[in-house]
């Protein structure tokens, strides 16, 4: 149960680093693939802040089903502990909100309009400073998710005292930069389109 426990926390570091790459690929070149149709939309009543949401919520909803189903299938398969089952799934939710945020924001802050191909675009230096944001951000969140995790796993499996305050506070840290990451890319990159000159 115990490696069961370690290997479950290890597979969503690597199915959160999967959800990153894909979304540089994916999610990334959105913006610049309208092209043309920027002109068009902002000739039109539509704005593009309602561009930015449209284009973040289809993407978000399309991670979550990525990201869920990878996590609850292997999560089956190593027989994890049931609450590490129920917590990665909801931390699963904040962890996509936020990759499609900050690949999102940043495609609208480095378009590249001139480009058809989605490789090139993500290949380029808005792409790799996506990727280095992506990765930056998922390192960071498994640094403090470990915390509640080690404790969780000495307190069950090594009969020591629960340490709440150890549980309690890198959750709360792990909020604040979601929605750190979460509300600020996109806000920069709506702001990024509206200044520009179509």
């Amino acid at each position: 149960p115990l490696w069961r426990t370690i290997v479950s926390f290890l597979n969503f570091t690597f199915v959160t680093f999967v959800l990153a790459t894909l979304g540089v690929r994916f999610i990334f070149p959105a913006i610049s693939l309208e092209r043309t149709g920027i002109w068009f939309i902002c000739s039109s009543s539509f704005s593009l802040s309602k561009v930015m949401k449209i284009k973040y919520y289809t993407n978000v909803i399309m991670a979550i089903l990525i990201l869920e189903s990878l996590l609850i299938l292997s999560n089956l398969f190593i027989k994890t502990d049931p609450q590490m089952y129920v917590l990665m799934p909801v931390t699963a939710l904040f962890v996509a909100a936020s990759l499609v945020s900050i690949n999102l924001g940043l495609g609208a802050r480095f378009p590249q309009f001139d480009e058809t191909n989605p490789s090139r675009i993500a290949a380029g230096s808005g792409g790799i400073v996506a990727a280095l944001a992506s990765i930056g951000y998922v390192g960071i969140s498994i640094i403090i998710l470990a915390t509640p995790a080690y404790h969780y796993i000495i307190s069950k499996y090594y009969s020591r005292p629960v340490n709440h305050l150890m549980i309690l506070i890198p959750l709360i840290v792990f909020l604040v930069l979601n929605t750190i990451t979460i509300i600020f890319p996109l806000r920069m990159g709506i702001k990024s389109l509206e200044q520009r000159d179509f």
